[in-house]
């Protein structure tokens, strides 16, 4: 499915691309196009994974949480602020390590998308991803988990994401979420901050009748992971700098990734 996608080399430091939505008309009245009460589902999968590492993660490396337990998860409490009921599926994380085994996902996918299909119709779905997921035999983890969403909750239903800053973003990721956000600061202090926007974007945009859109593009520069950090330069420069482009009028969000050199990532790292 490709929808959305701009894909463009620009200069390090310039802008890469703004994520956009259609509806203006609705959207210059903010009249609420949802009657009734939203049915939003959250899942998810994350863990950190270099593609050096000779270890494999297995099921028992991953902390899952299925149904209701999903909401005992730290990261979860903030949903229960809005007024529309999140529905859980299963969220499966585990620590930095080597990449998982492919039997682990596939059982942990198919777990999901069946908790997920019971749940249907959906409006939306909220998934808790990291962006630096690698599994045996696969290039695009996260693409995958998407795409397979996709397919069970149909072309109209809204699929926003959050990720870590170090995550790596695919023109699959691109091609297939409405909405996505990721970290600030690193360390990550800003966690909290993270959930609630692409929950905001989420919940705002089934409200109004939006279809938020993803501008992507590359930038071609690298930088070591001591210096990613924006507790000093360049990181605290180049990530303070998206305050000013999350100000300007249409913009939901507006983040940069600089991806995550433990893994061999299907493209280049975006700022997006």
């Amino acid at each position: 499915m490709r929808r959305r996608l701009i894909l463009k080399m620009i200069p390090a430091g310039v802008l890469a691309g703004l994520p956009t939505f259609t509806g203006a008309a609705r959207a210059a009245g903010l009249v609420p196009a949802f009657r009734g009460t939203p049915r939003i589902a959250v899942g998810g999968i994350a863990s950190e994974c270099s593609t050096y590492s000779r270890i494999r993660a297995r099921m028992e490396d991953f902390t899952v949480l299925r149904g209701q337990d999903v909401f005992k998860a730290p990261l979860s409490l903030p949903l229960q602020r809005y007024e529309a009921p999140f529905l859980p599926t299963l969220t499966a994380s585990a620590p930095s390590g080597g990449p998982v085994e492919r039997q682990t996902y596939e059982t942990l996918k198919a777990d999901y998308l069946e908790r997920l299909k019971k749940l249907l119709p959906l409006d939306g779905v909220y998934l808790m991803m990291h962006g630096a997921l690698s599994v045996e035999g696969m290039d695009d983890a996260e693409g995958d988990w998407y795409e397979a969403t996709r397919a069970v909750v149909g072309p109209d239903c809204l699929i926003s994401a959050y990720y870590d800053l170090h995550g790596n973003l695919s023109r699959r990721a691109v091609d297939t979420l409405d909405a996505m956000t990721a970290y600030r600061t690193a360390p990550h202090v800003d966690r909290i901050e993270n959930v609630m926007r692409a929950t905001d974007m989420l919940t705002h945009c089934l409200r109004y009748g939006l279809r938020p859109g993803i501008v992507w593009a590359s930038i071609p520069a690298l930088l070591p992971g001591e210096q990613s950090s924006t507790e000093w330069e360049p990181g605290r420069r180049l990530w303070s700098d998206l305050s000013e482009y999350n100000r300007l009028p249409g913009i939901l969000d507006v983040s940069q990734l600089v991806g995550y050199v433990g893994r061999m990532s299907p493209g280049p790292r975006p700022r997006w």
